[in-house]
């Protein structure tokens, strides 16, 4: 065979030795979404999306807090179809003269369809 051809080959089983032993090397360095501890209602783990808070009920992560910039988000047009807010209302089966009260009510996106299902009632937000 010819030199060259010899000298190409052992290059290519050296980069090809050093691309396994990296991608091995990442894999084994994968950190896992290890649960940190558990108090029996809440889950914290040490991995999470960076718009939660690391602290999860009933197996989805709390996000944090939004300010008014995120009032947008709240007010979105896909928010009727995605979430299905009458759905929820229905469910709630009101009475005329119930008190609601809409804690970290937002915008007031659940109190402005709530509030005329109350007319005799009370509404708190």
């Amino acid at each position: 065979m010819n030199k060259l051809f010899i000298n190409y080959l052992k290059n290519v089983g050296i980069i090809l030795s050093i691309v396994i032993l990296s991608l091995l090397l990442n894999a084994c360095s994968i950190k896992t979404n290890v649960v940190a501890s558990s108090d029996g209602v809440y889950q914290y783990k040490t991995i999470h999306n960076p718009e939660g808070i690391g602290k999860f009920y009933l197996g989805r992560e709390i996000a944090k807090v939004m300010g008014h910039e995120g009032a947008a988000w709240l007010e979105r047009p896909s928010r009727s179809y995605r979430e299905s807010p009458q759905n929820a209302i229905d469910r709630l089966d009101l009475k005329s003269t119930d008190v609601v009260a809409d804690i970290g009510a937002g915008t007031g996106y659940l109190t402005f369809r709530i509030s005329p299902l109350i007319p005799q009632g009370k509404f708190i937000n």
